[in-house]
């Protein structure tokens, strides 16, 4: 993904939307991209939330860089979902720069019930979204990927010019 949105960078595109669409069960991300003079540092999150272990991992924008970015977004994941959060890659996610376990970002299955599973606490995104924010980086889309009905979400983001 960071490095789809790195070669549309080179050309001058820049992610600005990403409606979802989708059919018997499957999510096909959409991408609108905008003409920019230059485009900012970008950043990709993937989010797995329907297995276990729930995980959060980041790539991109500069992020290996900063020494208090990985351990504010600790601070906040084990805050809101539990000391078992531990920054720690495994197999899948080797490719990312920051990688986080056992995280839970939604209400996850609702057995015996009409809500639709894996519902997000907002909570969790919105505290996400302001340690982000705090070093530079705003969101400015959200593809999400999969089949026979798992989704898998994802959040780019730009990194502000006066942070870059």
């Amino acid at each position: 993904m960071i490095a789809t949105l790195n070669a549309w960078a080179q050309e001058g595109f820049q992610v600005v939307s990403c409606p979802n669409f989708g059919g018997m069960l499957d999510s096909w991300p959409t991408f609108v991209l905008e003409k920019r003079e230059s485009v900012n540092p970008q950043m990709y999150m993937g989010v797995k939330d329907e297995n276990i272990p729930g995980k959060v991992a980041l790539i991109g924008g500069g992020i290996s860089s900063d020494s208090t970015l990985g351990g504010e977004l600790l601070d906040v994941f084990q805050t809101l979902c539990g000391q078992d959060v531990v920054q720690a890659k495994d197999d899948y996610d080797q490719s990312y720069e920051l990688a986080y376990r056992n995280t839970r970002l939604t209400t996850g299955h609702a057995t015996f019930s009409l809500q639709k599973p894996y519902w997000p606490h907002g909570h969790i995104i919105e505290l996400m979204l302001q340690v982000l924010l705090k070093h530079g980086f705003k969101a400015q889309g959200g593809p999400n990927f999969g089949d026979n009905g798992t989704t898998w979400p994802g959040l780019i983001f730009s990194k502000d010019a006066a942070s870059a």
